[in-house]
């Protein structure tokens, strides 16, 4: 963004400059998003202060106020059923897993046969290095009825729940 407006170097960053992005993203994203950002863009105002390569933070936000959250627009049953009526058979599967664990996609591409307990019906969610979840935690998910029937119906249940199956490049389908 800055280049976009002219700004080449460190002492280019201004109150403006900060002013003219956030107006910018006021129709591109929520408030809470834009006001994380420009918490991240004064942090890094006082991170150049700290490396001694400006002498002031040259963003203020003292008078920045934290938005009110608004409640997220979860789907509802009708909405959900709607969308696995139109989805093909391989899609709808992964929607309804979704749908009914909550899990975000990238957890789902990652879950593993190992990571599930048919006997307590728990679906066990893992964050590692490699790939942390977004809380960064480990968790245990119940298994809703409807992700049992859609679980128990794949086949074979070895390695990734989900894959492409077998292919030229990936001849053990996973």
């Amino acid at each position: 963004f800055a280049t976009s407006k002219n700004v080449k170097t460190i002492n280019g960053l201004s109150q403006r400059l900060l002013n003219l992005f956030r107006q910018k993203r006021e129709s591109e994203v929520f408030d809470t998003t834009r006001h994380f950002e420009t918490e991240r863009i004064s942090e890094f105002g006082s991170y150049l202060v700290s490396e001694k390569l400006i002498d002031k933070n040259p963003f203020d936000i003292s008078k920045l106020r934290k938005p009110q959250k608004i409640p997220w627009p979860w789907f509802t049953y009708s909405q959900v059923e709607a969308i696995l009526d139109l989805a093909s058979d391989k899609d709808k599967k992964i929607f309804e897993v979704l749908a009914y664990t909550g899990m975000r996609i990238g957890e789902l591409k990652r879950l593993s046969w190992s990571h599930l307990d048919f006997k307590r019906n728990i679906l066990l969610v893992e964050s590692t290095p490699d790939n942390p979840t977004k809380g960064k935690k480990r968790r245990e998910i119940p298994m809703h009825d409807r992700v049992l029937e859609v679980l128990s119906k794949i086949e074979p249940k070895v390695g990734l729940v989900f894959n492409s199956g077998k292919s030229y490049k990936h001849l053990n389908g996973n």
